[in-house]
């Protein structure tokens, strides 16, 4: 892929997310196909393959294409961590309101607020990915396999009534939790998306993603920097 075909957006998750990408637990995301597609599109296809095919052309990915790159928008501050000369940055977790922990960065602006995410300089995103598929499915279609992708937290089983088999987080209630990692997601989703959003059942776009590094765009292997002019 050369330089001029390799398209890089931004990305937004919620802080849970951004844990789970940070930790290695997800390398996958759904998203809401916008426009949906309408039944009569849809009985016109044989296949998934087929489907997709067709909804691509319909409904470009608002995110690219296997090969592209994705950087993550965070909420953030500057950070001197050297001096009034050398400015860094901080990103904020928004579930908890803490700041994420950054050992290079020292000493806060005490004058800097928290910024909206919306405004992170695309050279100061510490999260790159690439991405590795992508495809089209109906958001009920997801396997077990892909729901413990999207990144749903798995509790220590013994804290749930000495149980030994993995058990995960439920996003909608704390005192809970589910052996099937499809409820899991489920709870997850309607967290994010609103009640009933689970079953709107809506056509969603799968994109899995190879987490390039969270440590700011330097870190990015040098082969994938020379094919992309992010500076």
């Amino acid at each position: 892929m050369n330089k001029k075909s390799q398209k890089i957006s931004p990305i937004l998750f919620s802080s849970e997310m951004v844990r789970a990408i940070i930790s290695g637990n997800k390398t996958m995301t759904r998203r809401i196909v916008k426009p949906m597609p309408r039944i009569a599109n849809v009985k016109t296809c044989n296949t998934l393959d087929d489907m997709y095919s067709k909804f691509a052309d319909l409904f470009p990915h608002p995110y690219g294409k296997p090969g592209d790159l994705l950087w993550v928008r965070e909420n953030y501050r500057y950070c001197q961590p050297f001096g009034p000369e050398s400015l860094n940055y901080q990103f904020i977790d928004n579930a908890t309101g803490e700041s994420v922990p950054d050992e290079t960065c020292y000493k806060i602006i005490d004058y800097e607020k928290w910024r909206p995410s919306i405004h992170l300089p695309k050279t100061a995103a510490r999260i790159w990915l690439q991405i590795l598929n992508v495809r089209i499915e109906r958001l009920k279609q997801i396997s077990k396999s892909d729901a413990k992708a999207e990144g749903i937290k798995q509790i220590d089983p013994t804290k749930i009534l000495g149980g030994t088999c993995p058990v995960y987080y439920n996003y909608l209630n704390n005192d809970t939790a589910t052996d099937n990692p499809v409820a899991s997601f489920y709870s997850l989703w309607e967290s994010i998306n609103g009640i009933n959003s689970w079953d709107a059942n809506p056509w969603v776009w799968v994109v899995e993603f190879e987490v390039l590094t969270i440590n700011g765009w330097n870190c990015v292997p040098e082969k994938i920097r020379r094919m992309a002019d992010v500076i």
